[in-house]
């Protein structure tokens, strides 16, 4: 069922607002304003005949509506709990703090219906998705393309830390993951950190690598060494491995191979954690059968909770 309003453009002042929606109490008529990032419920001063006049102004605002549809509001379902949309106040028709995230600065949401799929999907899922999806990446001097990037000597046989120069860094965590922890990535020791991420959460890594051999007829692989987290390393297991398909390179020697390689991993009872001191970790490998020249382009994590 959709929800009728009046909308005004460019408002000013903070009333009085005529609106055009017949209501049975002056409690239904509830007002919602955009400041051109989010929608928020505003305060109601008073409800005469039809119009409305409201406690604040309204000149930072864009857009006003106008609803007579308070009752409904309130019996508005999120997540199962109506405590996430209503106030605990029954003569409020919303909770006060409420506010309708909108992705799109164009307000992509605000030219349709002020129904319920409208507040919960134009703000609330949106929060959702900010918690359990995320990534975090970088990306080396070589995509300065001036040939300054540098490059790392690979003993052969011999598993070796990407050793990255790092030019930028992309940062989209998941909120638990930010809060657990300033920084994913110790450029020092070459780890990412799992701190902030729950029992059943999984991801892949990408890998971008160019490899020089010094023989031809060789081959190279890419592997993750996860760091268990703290209960399980004081039981005994320290860590483990995951492992790519070998990169071939077999068309000479003295020329770079490139690779993208993506590697996937499952976060268990034995990586989840809470914080950088209790969580697990985990860094990227390279290894070639010969010896050869590796030069890191980037890095990126992905992540679902």
């Amino acid at each position: 069922m959709s929800f009728s309003y009046t909308k005004i453009d460019s408002p000013a002042g903070s009333g009085p607002f005529a609106f055009a929606e017949s209501y049975a109490a002056t409690s239904d008529v509830v007002v919602f304003g955009y400041n051109g990032k989010v929608w928020s419920q505003l305060p109601v001063a008073s409800v005469d005949l039809q119009t409305v006049t409201l406690s604040v102004s309204v000149d930072a605002y864009q857009t006003i509506r106008i609803a007579t549809n308070g009752e409904k509001v309130r019996g508005l379902n999120t997540n199962g709990s109506q405590g996430n949309v209503v106030d605990g106040d029954s003569a409020s028709p919303l909770d006060s703090t409420l506010e309708v995230h909108v992705e799109d600065p164009a307000d992509r949401t605000g030219n349709s219906p002020l129904t319920a799929k409208t507040v919960t999907l134009g703000g609330l899922s949106k929060g959702v998705q900010e918690d359990v999806q995320g990534y975090y990446g970088y990306i080396t001097d070589y995509y300065k393309f001036d040939g300054s990037n540098a490059t790392q000597e690979l003993v052969a046989d011999t598993w070796t830390d990407l050793a990255p120069a790092i030019d930028q860094t992309f940062d989209g965590r998941a909120e638990s993951q930010i809060a657990a922890a300033a920084d994913i990535y110790d450029a020092s020791t070459g780890f990412f950190t799992l701190a902030g991420l729950e029992d059943g959460s999984f991801g892949f890594v990408r890998t971008l690598v160019r490899i020089d051999p010094e023989i031809d007829e060789s081959t190279a692989s890419i592997r993750i060494v996860f760091e268990t987290n703290e209960a399980t390393t004081a039981g005994g297991l320290t860590g483990f491995n995951t492992e790519s398909q070998a990169v071939v390179m077999t068309q000479g020697a003295d020329k770079f191979y490139s690779d993208e390689n993506v590697i996937t991993f499952f976060v268990g009872d034995t990586l989840s954690g809470t914080t950088l001191a209790n969580a697990g970790r985990f860094k990227v490998q390279v290894n070639s059968s010969v010896e050869s020249t590796l030069e890191v382009l980037g890095v990126t994590l992905y992540i679902n909770k």
